[in-house]
């Protein structure tokens, strides 16, 4: 199989993003899939500073074709766009051209399907579309596309690409519930994130000494993240013997930062960005991992990465959706949930884990179990592959 994958925001093992489609990829090329990744320069990648508009690298047996369109969410919603759609542009000359089996195209945002319907109509190749977040509802949630004939438009179009896809795959069981509420009648394969440890190297271990239980967040610091809701949570809970560290950038990075210093917080700090290795090292040092997003419909069906890696090494997960991750924590006690519209709750929910020693180690252990079961890497890899395998 000749596999092209259409994702601006690919990261490798060194990355401070996202890894599934790089672990995902490793696995396919031991398969024997023969793998092109179309991809543009993130804050977060470990691609590295890009001097050409277009750039090819091989990285661990994967072909690498970098358009130099670069993203970062700090940048204002309108250079965003742009750049991604100047992305998606480039990427259909490829996809006209390139010789390959099967075009995988990841979204968001939706523009990168541009290259998959190419594909599918100019030259008959099948067409896999998946979906990690439900773009363009967060932008019309938050205000950035409020033309109603606009976003009518990106609405029709949005179920025109899940009509015309071949293989249309969710990430997450919520995700394809709000599939099938948008309309569509078709079927949808879930792969799920999922954490591979076996990435990770670990024989360097953080040399930090602190008699403090650490409560981790690790990610990004963005509009949609309510980073904010954490550490006024934290600061409320009011907890000796206790830090809350965030790892992460964004365009809340200042905001956030002013008001730890400002109230002069000293249990609270943020640690900038860091590649996910280093990141890792910390989680194995936490006491728990807290999530948040704002409280938007779109995000109630997320599927984070943070919260998979932190199941992986056994680390409950305190957060503040009411969708499916909600159902998988009631079902399987692999942490706690708060009521998104009040920091309060988040506050006594930290003071309760951070009370209760014995209680944090029953989530743990059903944190391991949970990921090994239902988020193993090279089962939904495997499951994944045949799917796409089917289409030829």
């Amino acid at each position: 199989m000749k596999l092209l994958i259409v994702y601006q925001y690919f990261g490798g093992k060194n990355t401070m993003w996202s890894s599934r489609i790089y672990e995902m990829a490793q696995y396919w090329k031991n398969q024997g899939a023969e793998i092109t990744v179309i991809t543009a320069p993130y804050s977060k990648s470990d691609l590295g500073i890009q001097n050409k508009f277009i750039s090819r690298h091989n990285y661990d047996g994967l072909n690498i074709i970098v358009i130099n369109s670069q993203d970062n969410n700090s940048y204002s919603f309108i250079k965003r766009v742009y750049n991604q759609f100047i992305f998606s542009i480039v990427s259909i000359y490829y996809s006209l051209t390139l010789n390959y089996d099967i075009i995988l195209t990841s979204s968001g945002p939706i523009f990168v399907s541009f290259s998959g319907l190419f594909s599918k109509f100019f030259r008959k190749k099948s067409f896999v579309f998946e979906l990690r977040d439900k773009w363009p509802d967060g932008a019309i949630e938050l205000g950035h596309i409020t033309n109603r004939i606009l976003i009518w438009v990106l609405k029709k179009f949005e179920i025109y690409i899940y009509i015309k896809s071949d293989l249309l795959v969710a990430a997450s069981i919520g995700m394809k519930n709000e599939i099938f509420r948008e309309g569509f009648e078709g079927n949808v394969f879930v792969a799920p994130n999922s954490c591979d440890k076996s990435f990770f190297n670990d024989n360097h271990k953080l040399n930090y000494n602190s008699s403090s239980k650490i409560f981790i967040y690790f990610g990004s610091l963005g509009v949609m993240d309510d980073v904010q809701y954490l550490v006024e949570a934290f600061e409320l809970a009011n907890i000796d013997g206790a830090q809350f560290l965030i790892f992460g950038d964004g365009v809340e990075r200042i905001k956030i930062e002013s008001y730890i210093s400002n109230r002069k917080i000293t249990n609270i700090k943020v640690m900038g960005i860091l590649p996910k290795q280093e990141v890792f090292k910390w989680l194995q040092l936490s006491y728990a991992s807290l999530i948040a997003y704002k409280n938007l419909p779109s995000l109630q069906n997320s599927s984070p990465n943070k919260l998979f890696d932190s199941l992986a090494f056994g680390i409950p997960v305190l957060h503040n959706t009411w969708g499916w991750i909600k159902d998988l924590f009631d079902s399987n006690k692999i942490g706690l949930s708060a009521n998104p519209n009040s920091v309060l709750d988040m506050a006594n929910l930290i003071k309760y884990i951070f009370n209760n020693p014995d209680q944090r180690e029953i989530f743990s252990k059903n944190a391991l179990n949970v990921s090994n079961e239902m988020f193993e890497r090279s089962k939904i890899a495997e499951d994944y592959f045949q799917e796409m395998k089917n289409l030829l």
